[in-house]
């Protein structure tokens, strides 16, 4: 009777991966994301397994080297930063390794890599904000109601680009309806 016993030549086996997982922007520093789960390659062989994050997330994410449990690492931000900072990303794609931890046999442990994309949704964060700080219009003093105030350009000029420059624009980073707004005079 010849009995094969399996030897620990093969690498994990990735069980529970979310390819996609999309999570608020505003979701808090050890906030949970996803979970990875992989197991033994080898039939009849339980190594524990190790993860690690190997690329991607900018540091703003870490993975529970026991569990696999991706948690928030940083503050997140979907919309670029108007006062110079570093820009915001609205979506990020982690490379996971799973390692297998057994008997050191003078190689390697087996590994297996995968990755995963994490999309930011958008939360109503930033407020609206005017181009420029003042705006110059001109009306006739008994113009009847209803009539169209005329901006105009600061600066001495003919030119319809120029003053279309100064005309009242405002602007939102936030996305969709989280973008939208409404000017009133007061």
């Amino acid at each position: 009777v010849v009995q094969v016993v399996d030897c620990d030549d093969e690498g994990p086996v990735f069980t529970s991966v979310p390819s996609v997982t999309r999570i608020p922007e505003n979701t808090p520093i050890g906030g949970q994301v996803l979970q990875i789960t992989a197991i033994d390659g080898d039939r009849g062989v339980n190594n524990p397994i190790v993860y690690k994050i190997l690329n991607g997330g900018d540091g703003l994410f870490q993975i529970d080297s026991k569990t696999g449990i991706v948690t928030v690492a940083g503050k997140l931000d979907r919309e670029t930063n108007t006062d110079g900072g570093s820009s915001g990303a609205s979506s990020y794609i982690l490379e996971i390794e799973a390692t297998e931890v057994g008997e050191s046999s003078g190689y390697s442990p087996p590994t297996a890599t995968t990755e995963v994309t994490i999309i930011l949704q958008d939360v109503n964060d930033n407020l609206p904000r005017f181009r420029h700080s003042t705006y110059q219009a001109e009306i006739v003093e008994n113009s009847p109601v209803d009539v169209p105030v005329t901006f105009v350009a600061t600066r001495k000029s003919k030119s319809t680009e120029l003053a279309t420059l100064f005309q009242p624009q405002v602007y939102d980073y936030d996305q969709g309806t989280n973008g939208t707004f409404t000017l009133h005079l007061e």
